[in-house]
């Protein structure tokens, strides 16, 4: 139901697969799959007619309902850094958003309550480090390279980056994914025949 979520699933899939010929046969032949489901008695147009409706409530989601009550919260938010000037710059403390109301669902301005514009520009420059060595990496690492850049986009909407109830383990898989993207690979060691042969006569099953 996430709408956030579903925008950055298609930009991670797009970026992945790069609309290629086999990847579009891939979605095609899914879609065969379900509607022969339906066809077959199983209900499965309802499950999808939800999550049309949900994606389907993007577009007017500002004026409706605010983006699900977003609008009011930032700006309940936003009146509270107001409160106190030197909140901008050092925040009101780890963990203030829900002593002092709600989560943010934003992520930029849950680090500007919690720790202000220190907070904000640490957190850009650690994602920026983050990309730069992912790009380095080079083709080992670009999956995970999209999927950072389209989690990126729910910061906007939720606290994607942020030790939140809603996310409790999530920080530790990026960072554990991250570091094994970083690591090199042991290099292949090159055997002579002769080597090879000897190894292949040690092992009776090699045959």
């Amino acid at each position: 139901g996430s709408r956030a979520g579903f925008v950055a699933a298609i930009l991670f899939a797009i970026c992945v697969s790069g609309l290629r010929l086999q990847s579009i046969y891939v979605w095609v032949s899914i879609g065969v799959l379900v509607m022969s489901l339906s066809l077959a008695g199983i209900d499965t147009l309802s499950v999808f007619q939800q999550a049309t409706d949900r994606q389907g409530s993007s577009a007017d989601s500002y004026q409706e309902d605010g983006l699900s009550g977003r609008t009011q919260l930032w700006s309940e938010r936003l009146e509270f850094m107001n409160s106190e000037p030197r909140h901008w710059l050092v925040g009101a403390g780890f963990g203030s958003t829900i002593e002092t109301g709600n989560n943010a669902h934003n992520l930029f301005l849950q680090l500007l309550i919690e720790g202000g514009v220190l907070a904000v520009a640490l957190f850009i420059y650690l994602q920026y480090r983050v990309v730069s060595l992912l790009v380095r990496r080079g083709e080992s690492a670009r999956p995970l390279l999209w999927a950072t850049l389209a989690l990126l986009v729910t910061c906007f909407t939720q606290e994607t980056f942020y030790p939140v109830p809603a996310f409790p383990h999530f920080l530790a898989f990026f960072f554990a994914a991250v570091a094994l993207s970083m690591t090199k690979s042991a290099p292949s060691t090159k055997y002579s025949p002769s080597v090879a042969l000897q190894a292949e006569r040690s092992i009776p099953c090699a045959r």
